[in-house]
Formats: C-alpha cells, structure tokens, sequence
C-alpha cells in the first residue's frame, strides 16, 4: 500500500512527517521507504542537517540516505512537499 501526502502549507511540516512515518509503521508493521521531490529534500536537509546514516543528497531515483532509520529516495513526479510511503 502506498500512502501519500503533503507535508507543507507555507514551509516543511517536521511533525506531520514524523507521526505519517509512526502511523505506516504501525499499521504495516514494517518500515516504509519514503520518496519525496529533490526540492522537498533539499528543504528537509536544511532543518534536520546532515548525519553520518542521515539525508547524503538529492538524485532523481536513487536513494538519497535514511530518514528516521528509513530509507529515502528522490522522485522529481512529486510536487514539492508531497511524500509517499512505499
């Protein structure tokens, strides 16, 4: 099941992404990949920085680092803000 959504109405919304990634978890029982627009990670690194198995960069369609122990991956089809959990 893939769930997606925005995260944004002026700027990132940090909360909402961390309770969308606790809610997946806990539905699916499993972790989710998350992928989301290089602007949204660009934006995303900026508030949480770097860390040595966090967010590494942005590369359409490639994994860009881990989130929260989550894989992340680059997909410029979404809007800026818009996140899906595979």
């Amino acid at each position: 099941m893939t769930e997606r959504f925005s995260i944004t109405k002026s700027n990132i919304d940090l909360k909402k992404l961390l309770s969308k990634i606790d809610e997946f978890i806990v539905m699916k029982s499993e972790s989710p990949y998350i992928f989301l627009s290089q602007s949204t990670l660009d934006d995303l690194i900026a508030i949480v920085g770097y860390s040595s198995d966090g967010l590494m960069g942005s590369e359409n369609g490639l994994m860009c680092g881990r989130f929260k122990g989550n894989k992340v991956f680059c997909d410029n089809t979404l809007k800026f803000g818009e996140i899906e959990l595979r």
